[in-house]
């Protein structure tokens, strides 16, 4: 009887040493899947900013262009009047 209640609690021992070892693993999978997460949204925080910037940049070009068109009596040049100047490729 005392064999068999050693073998037992040896088992149960065991067992319980597996359960912990496993959690263990199960939680820095988890906290490594945390911290790639984190990084993803420290990511799409910055490319916002970046987007709201040049949202606000290409807001103020449109307002300077309605001024100038508006104010100042401005216009596109027609594109056959546009002159480039560099190398040109053929």
């Amino acid at each position: 009887m005392n064999i068999r209640l050693v073998a037992v609690l040896t088992l149960l021992v065991f067992g319980s040493s597996l359960g912990v070892v496993y959690a263990k693993f199960k939680s820095r999978r988890m906290f490594d899947e945390m911290q790639w997460l984190r990084k993803q949204i420290q990511s799409a925080e910055t490319d916002y900013g970046n987007l709201q910037i040049e949202y606000t940049m290409l807001g103020g070009r449109n307002e300077l262009e309605r001024k100038a068109m508006k104010e100042l009596d401005m216009k596109y040049p027609e594109p056959k009047s546009i002159i480039y100047i560099g190398q040109h490729v053929e």
